[in-house]
């Protein structure tokens, strides 16, 4: 007598595709701005080779785009193309936020204006106010409320914490003044791409397993990732090893540059 396996094969389940969130602060960003007018001598556009150079980056660093990324969707930067190519300039906000640094109610509320520009920071200004939570508790309710990955949730709560600092969103006194203000942002896009800011958190894939870690590397101005999974307890003869064999192996795996 025969019996058949009632049980159905298990499917793998994956996870939500993390919201696109700001991969920086807007206290870095701010800073970031800062560098740009100084080695830009001024407010004037750059292509986007030289504007990574100007924010303290390598032209095609993966970094550089995750920052730019963040700049827009804070709106302080914003871009136009031309014949193929990218320039970023200041936007009007970042010039009156450059100007203004006196940490006056109105230099405090344009930082603010920055930091609820980005859709996810505003969604989670809507949800708490001015009582964010702990880090932790926050994480999970990106992951809960927002289907952020944990890594996603990781990244993000770090970036809300730092920025509702700096713009003083926990503040009262400063927020009921001009809370009328969020109405002008409610579910605003920046006009950039953020979509390719190179963030961690944005890829569906599984978890590790136990006593691995995943490393995404960003790729293709972060359009696309190489997950490097390694033991939690890597070594750097262990990481020596893994570079060299890479190299070995580069011939067949790469295809040159055209």
């Amino acid at each position: 007598m025969t019996t058949e396996n009632s049980q159905k094969p298990k499917t793998k389940s994956k996870r939500q595709r993390s919201p696109n969130y700001p991969y920086y602060s807007l206290k870095a960003c701010i800073d970031y701005l800062a560098k740009f007018v100084e080695k830009n001598k001024g407010f004037a556009e750059a292509h986007m080779d030289y504007a990574a150079q100007h924010i303290g980056f390598s032209s095609n660093s993966n970094r550089a785009q995750s920052a730019i990324s963040s700049m827009l969707g804070y709106g302080i930067f914003e871009s136009k193309r031309s014949e193929g190519n990218r320039y970023f300039y200041p936007s009007e906000l970042a010039k009156k936020i450059y100007q203004n640094q006196d940490g006056s109610q109105d230099a405090i509320a344009l930082l603010r204006k920055a930091a609820l520009f980005h859709p996810e920071t505003k969604k989670v200004w809507s949800h708490y106010k001015e009582n964010l939570p702990g880090r932790g508790t926050l994480e999970k309710w990106l992951m809960a409320e927002r289907n952020y990955s944990q890594r996603g949730a990781s990244r993000f709560a770090y970036v809300v914490v730092e920025t509702y600092e700096f713009a003083q969103l926990k503040d009262r006194a400063i927020i009921e003044p001009i809370e009328e203000e969020l109405a002008d942002f409610a579910d605003t896009e920046s006009d950039g791409e953020p979509e390719e800011s190179g963030s961690i958190g944005n890829e569906v894939r599984e978890d590790p397993p136990s006593g691995f870690t995943d490393y995404p590397i960003p790729i293709d101005r972060g359009k696309r990732h190489v997950i490097l999974r390694a033991p939690s307890d890597l070594t750097e003869q262990d990481f020596d090893y893994i570079v060299q064999w890479i190299e070995l192996i580069k011939v067949g795996l790469a295809k040159k540059d055209k």
